[in-house]
C-alpha cells in the first residue's frame, strides 16, 4: 500500500463538475493513498485557444504557465456522443501539446457525469427532502446507465418524483436542480453500482495504478 500524500487538481468541464473533488479525494485514499487534497479549476474560466492548440491543451498550459505543480492531474471531460475512445485521445493530444510531464488521469463519463450519480436511489431520495418516500423513480439499472441519451433530464425528472412536489412547489423544486446535482456528485460514493460501469471502473483502475507504482 501506498504511504504517498497526493496533491491534485481537477480541470473539469464546468463549475457544477468542480464537486468531483470529493469523489477523487476518497477514490485516492480507497486505492491505498495516506492522504490526498485537490483543488478544481473549471474549464470555462480558463483562456480560449488562440493559437491553434486545442482547448484542453491550452488550458493545461495556462495552469502550468501559473505555476501549478500538483502530484496528479485529473482531466475532466464527459464522453457525451464522441465517446470514451474519442474523448481520451482529445485529451491525450491537449497534454502533448501543453507539454504536461507530470502524471495526469483522464475522467470520462459516458456520456455525463449524472449517469454515475443515477445508481444510488436512497441518496437521491435523501437529497430530495424525501428519504423514506416510496413514489417509484424509474432509475435505470447500472448496466444501462451509459446508454442513457440524456442523463442529466433523467437525474432531474428522478429528483422531482422523489421530491413528491406538486404545482408551484414543483416548479420552485426544478430551480434548484443545479444545487441539488452538486450534492449529488459531491456524495457519490466510491464501489458499489458503480463497479458495474466500465468508465468508472477504468478510472479506479487507473487511479490504483497510479498510486501503487507511486509506492515503488
Amino acid at each position: 500500500m501506498s504511504k504517498r500524500n497526493v496533491r491534485f487538481v481537477l480541470i473539469c468541464e464546468g463549475k457544477s463538475d468542480e464537486a468531483l473533488v470529493t469523489h477523487l479525494q476518497r477514490l485516492l485514499i480507497h486505492c491505498g493513498a495516506t492522504e490526498a487534497a485537490g483543488t478544481s479549476v473549471a474549464r470555462s474560466t480558463l483562456p480560449r485557444s488562440s493559437t491553434g492548440q486545442s482547448a484542453i491543451g491550452t488550458k493545461v498550459g495556462t495552469l502550468l504557465a501559473g505555476g501549478w505543480s500538483p502530484d496528479l492531474w485529473f482531466i475532466h471531460r464527459d464522453a457525451d456522443g464522441a465517446g470514451y475512445t474519442a474523448r481520451l485521445a482529445e485529451i491525450e493530444e491537449g497534454a502533448r501539446q501543453a507539454g504536461l510531464k507530470a502524471d495526469w488521469l483522464a475522467v470520462i463519463p459516458v456520456r455525463e457525469t449524472e449517469a454515475w450519480v443515477l445508481l444510488d436511489e436512497g441518496v437521491i431520495r435523501r437529497v430530495a427532502g424525501r428519504p423514506r418516500g416510496k413514489t417509484p423513480l424509474d432509475l435505470p439499472k447500472a448496466s444501462q446507465v451509459e446508454s442513457i441519451a440524456d442523463p442529466k433530464s433523467v437525474l432531474e425528472e428522478a429528483l422531482c418524483k422523489a421530491s413528491e412536489a406538486r404545482g408551484h412547489r414543483l416548479k420552485r423544486f426544478r430551480k434548484r436542480f443545479g444545487e441539488l446535482r452538486r450534492i449529488l456528485v459531491e456524495q457519490l460514493p466510491v464501489g458499489g453500482h458503480l463497479e458495474q460501469v466500465p468508465a468508472w471502473r477504468r478510472l479506479k483502475q487507473a487511479v490504483d495504478d497510479f498510486v501503487n507504482d507511486s509506492a515503488n
